[in-house]
């Protein structure tokens, strides 16, 4: 005989039958799928110098483009080429901005370096270096160089090879000119104190200097020099590339993205160029600018080379 307790227990347990095989009642909570690893974000220190050549690295870093990269970049400002992969050599920077001329005259002396993204070229349609001189100077053009002290941000490096090849077509020989060390921001002030007779500048430095008045360029020493040059590059060491592969990739990447958009020079470029060099943006509008490119060309390296052992910067092979 079945009690009045069984009966309801009985009843209980059908009902809940019926609930769950309806489909209907509370529902089961939602299984999250499980979430995708964040991405790993890679630090470079870049050593460079604050002229317009870096444009790649001043937008790439402040229009996020790195960032999208998973790079945390930290900005090394040095005063030269050579001073820069002297701090690659170091440790205390990870990428190296570079003419190729103090590249070359690196690898000859240390070790080998390893190529990557970035770089400028520079021709007659992208002119953005002069020689300047005061406008009472009797210097008229290169072959006036003769006897007069020229200001180079180094010796050994691109800027001192383009004079040394611009005075060479002008018929002067290297013993004609005195080149002395300057970095780039105490050229004009050096100039106007008249401690030397012309000075090297690059842009946007010359464009301010010029805008300042009582001074005037003689011309282009990379053009009176090269003609067509592929100028400066982003270098590493061969360890460190091997060490941190993601991290160099990622620098790769950043520097291809990024150089469309500074070849076309937005605003957002040029603010990124003004505040690196500490010039006025209307300045850093108005310069001359290189052609950026995502890579130099694997002869860009030995015809540097060629042109540093003609002006006897190096020993042939």
């Amino acid at each position: 005989m079945l009690t009045r307790r069984t009966l309801v227990l009985a009843l209980l347990t059908t009902v809940l039958a019926g609930v769950a095989c309806s489909g209907e009642g509370p529902p089961l909570p939602a299984v999250k799928p499980p979430s995708e690893p964040s991405p790993v974000v890679e630090r470079l220190r870049i050593g460079y110098i604050p002229i317009a050549d870096c444009a790649q690295v001043y937008a790439a870093d402040s229009l996020g483009v790195f960032r999208e990269n998973h790079l945390q970049v930290e900005l090394v400002p040095l005063t030269g080429g050579a001073g820069v992969l002297q701090a690659l050599a170091a440790g205390t920077v990870d990428v190296a901005f570079s003419n190729l001329a103090s590249a070359v005259f690196y690898e000859e002396n240390a070790e080998k370096l390893s190529v990557l993204a970035g770089g400028t070229k520079m021709d007659a349609s992208h002119s953005e270096a002069g020689t300047v001189v005061l406008d009472d100077s009797p210097v008229k053009a290169f072959v006036d160089l003769k006897g007069r002290t020229i200001a180079v941000n180094a010796l050994n490096n691109i800027v001192d090879l383009a004079i040394l090849r611009a005075a060479r077509r002008a018929s002067l020989a290297p013993t004609d000119i005195h080149r002395i060390e300057l970095p780039f921001k105490d050229m004009e002030i050096a100039l106007r104190g008249k401690k030397v007779d012309a000075v090297t500048l690059p842009e946007p430095f010359l464009r301010s200097a010029l805008n300042g008045g009582g001074v005037r360029s003689i011309g282009d020493h990379f053009a009176a020099g090269f003609g067509d040059v592929y100028s400066t590059a982003y270098f590493t060491t061969l360890a460190a590339r091997v060490a941190k592969p993601s991290a160099y990739s990622a620098f790769d990447k950043a520097i291809a993205a990024v150089t469309p958009t500074v070849n076309t020079f937005t605003p957002e470029v040029a603010a990124a160029v003004a505040t690196a060099t500490k010039v006025k943006v209307e300045d850093a509008t108005a310069a001359g600018r290189p052609l950026y490119v995502d890579r130099i060309p694997d002869s860009a390296m030995p015809q540097m080379r060629a042109w540093m052992v003609e002006e006897g910067m190096l020993v042939s092979k």
